[in-house]
């Protein structure tokens, strides 16, 4: 089963208008995955996934419509040893990278899922301001 340890989530923004505008981020996760079976050839199917939660005042709250699902390239080595580890680096783009509607502090969870189905723990992101 794979495993993530997060490590760093980091927005650009640019200046238009006197106004910082959010337009892209930086994702970077730590992974260890026993049978190298993580990402595919297959371009189509998702292996990293991104779950988008706000603070509305109560605790984290999942807002499903801007989650985010990645495609993450076959990983597995050749040969017998097949465990692997190593740092996924993901660049995000285009903006939102967040629900640009709201002002509420938001939090990205985030987990793998490799070839026969095993979803990773799942790792998340500091709370971050808008």
């Amino acid at each position: 089963m794979p495993a993530l340890t997060f490590s760093e989530y980091q927005v650009f923004s640019h200046l238009s208008n006197n106004t910082w505008i959010a337009d892209s981020a930086y994702l970077s996760v730590t992974f260890q995955d026993g049978d190298g079976d993580l990402g595919t050839s297959d371009s189509t199917k998702m292996s990293l996934y991104m779950d988008y939660y706000e603070d509305q005042g109560s605790g984290f709250v999942a807002l499903p419509q801007f989650n985010r699902a990645i495609y993450l390239p076959r990983l597995t080595p050749e040969g017998n040893h097949k465990g692997i580890e190593g740092t996924i680096t993901q660049f995000i783009k285009p903006a939102p990278i967040f629900n640009i509607f709201t002002t509420y502090p938001y939090q990205w969870k985030i987990y793998v899922v490799d070839q026969k189905g095993n979803k990773s723990n799942v790792v998340e992101t500091p709370s971050q301001s808008k």
